[in-house]
């Protein structure tokens, strides 16, 4: 046996594609010399801890003490712990590059089953240079396994009988742990898993979906509420900051509703101790700590509380008093969500910020071990032109989902016909495909009307419409045929 005939049969091996892919889609990472954190990723590890804490695993921290951030996940939190721990945040890296290659295979195999493996190693490295994917798997925030989720969904309810049983295992684990990972993923998932299902009816699928996506959701359900049964009976129990008062307020609707209560009696609120300040930006309400801006931060203990408490009463009371103006709000949220496809501040956290924490801040303490930062803030500057990625990624997004589109249109209109399995593909795949902007629509609703418009929250989904757009020209080369001449039907790969 030849030394390339071995190595085209090790390349052919479904771990080792996978761990090529990973490698590929971190590449972009490890020359921009740190993954990209968040103040966000203080408070998963902070989470993280408290989580391991409970289960007897780890002692005290003093320096993680935040107990106003119930909304972030101990199920991400737990492992973005022990792997900044065990002394490397590039661990969290790996990880989440080897869940968005094994997502992609998985959909590069059900989508086109006669794929090569070169195939889908050029289907990697064209998302690694056109799309925001590999940015995200270097991301220290649960956020790339929104898109993740939204794949296996699509690969678990359309196309279970192309996944080994192994592959079915893993994808399903995979996939509840992206709903856990963050509530916004698991909300998302309750409209666009009923609704694939419901696509799959006609088809003699839509039960067998139901059963599977019930029954995946259930068990996320179940761990995210046996989470939040834990916290509650917790003797330092996490509390979720306002979220929702914060967006109503700075939709507008929410500051009228405050100043006609708190005309009628100034203590109708806690918020209407700051009725006179500005109440524009979601941001500035919760995370500010500018007295003359910010409410949530600038607060003392038992006012965040209070404004925690009085959350239910006083958004319910903006609903029944501007239920039309706050309507129109939300739908140009989740609009403005939609076609949110840039890069936005999250990205711009790099070691030069960090290293200037105080000594016991633990993000300080992860980009210290990172090999170069130890050496001054300059070696810690981000490498990566992120401001023309971002241009780019947007470009790929508008021209993939415009490409989509006219797939869709071609094969009305210009009266393509397939016939035998190629046609049971096609109208799977279009099924996929609404599936598929199912989910872009259903993240941008939840993240829109509940967080407010910011781009990240949908461009960590938008990687898979140039995936699946590529995949479509493979599987179903219309356009190749109508510019050739060619007659309709499958373009077998050799």
């Amino acid at each position: 046996m030849s030394l390339a005939y071995a190595a085209r049969q090790t390349l052919a091996l479904p771990f080792v594609q996978i761990i090529l892919g990973a490698a590929v889609l971190a590449a972009p990472i490890v020359f921009n010399g740190l993954p990209f954190l968040f103040p966000d990723t203080g408070t998963y590890l902070g989470a993280g801890h408290r989580a391991l804490r409970a289960m007897m695993l780890l002692p005290a921290a003093p320096d993680i003490t935040d107990t106003f951030m119930a909304a972030r996940s101990p199920f991400y939190g737990a492992p973005l712990y022990l792997a900044l721990s065990a002394g490397t945040i590039w661990a969290v890296v790996a990880l989440q590059a080897l869940a968005a290659s094994f997502t992609l295979r998985l959909i590069a195999k059900t989508i086109c089953p006669d794929l090569p493996g070169r195939i889908f190693m050029a289907l990697i490295g064209v998302l690694t240079l056109c799309s925001a994917l590999p940015l995200f798997a270097g991301f220290a925030t649960p956020d790339v396994f929104a898109g993740i989720a939204l794949a296996l969904a699509i690969v678990i309810l359309i196309y279970p009988e192309r996944l080994t049983k192994r592959e079915h295992f893993w994808s399903c684990a995979l996939f509840v742990a992206a709903l856990v990972f963050h509530v916004s993923h698991f909300l998302t998932a309750l409209i666009f898993v009923p609704l694939c299902a419901f696509a799959l009816w006609r088809t003699g699928r839509g039960l067998g979906a139901a059963r599977a996506g019930a029954t995946l959701l259930a068990i996320a359900a179940l761990l995210l509420g046996a989470s939040a049964a834990l916290n509650a009976i917790s003797p330092a129990r996490q509390h979720a900051p306002p979220f929702l008062t914060a967006r109503v307020l700075a939709d507008g609707p929410g500051r009228v509703y405050l100043h006609a209560a708190c005309a009628r009696d100034q203590n109708a609120f806690a918020l209407c101790s700051f009725r006179d300040r500005p109440l524009t930006d979601s941001d500035a309400i919760l995370w500010s700590g500018d007295v003359a801006a910010g409410v949530f931060t600038p607060a003392d203990r038992p006012t965040r509380l209070r404004l925690i408490e009085e959350q239910p009463r006083f958004v319910a009371g903006v609903l029944l008093h501007q239920p039309a103006a706050q309507a129109w709000a939300s739908v140009r949220n989740a609009g403005t969500q939609f076609l949110a496809l840039g890069l936005d501040a999250a990205f711009s956290f790099d070691g030069r910020y960090w290293l200037g924490m105080p000594q016991d801040f633990v993000l300080r303490r992860a980009v210290e071990r990172v090999d170069g930062c130890p050496n001054g803030a300059d070696a810690c500057r981000s490498r990566l032109p992120l401001g023309a990625l971002a241009q780019i990624h947007m470009l790929v997004v508008l021209a993939s989902g415009l490409y989509l589109a006219s797939v869709l249109l071609a094969r009305r209109t210009l009266a393509f016909s397939f016939s035998g399995q190629d046609a049971d593909d096609w109208r799977l795949f279009t099924i996929a495909l609404g599936c598929l902007f199912a989910g872009l629509a259903a993240n941008a609703l939840i993240c829109g009307v509940i967080s407010g418009p910011f781009p990240r929250y949908q461009v960590r989904l938008a990687w898979l419409t140039p995936a699946f757009a590529i995949l479509a020209e493979l599987r179903f080369p219309l356009w190749r045929q109508v510019f050739a001449g060619a007659p309709a039907g499958r373009l077998r790969m050799r």
